[in-house]
């Protein structure tokens, strides 16, 4: 069996009441995925989860002067 290398960075945690949404990024063996997932909550519970998986990509050339870089991220250039 091959053991995998796992890890979270939660990013940012925003929301009140029954509506939360996280933005993470997993990591599998140094490969980062950027996650964003909608918490819908009632009773105490989550009662509906989406999530959204993404690879890190840049800006294409043409979009560079719109462009900034978030703080924390270290996305190379399309």
């Amino acid at each position: 069996m091959t053991s995998m290398s796992l890890h979270f960075t939660v990013h940012r945690i925003v929301g009140s009441g029954d509506l939360w949404v996280s933005e993470c990024v997993i990591t599998y063996d140094g490969v980062p995925t950027y996650s964003v997932s909608i918490m819908e909550c009632a009773h105490g519970h989550v009662v509906h989860e989406p999530q959204y998986f993404a690879d890190a990509f840049g800006a294409p050339e043409w979009q560079t002067a719109l462009a900034e870089p978030m703080p924390r991220r270290n996305i190379a250039k399309a």
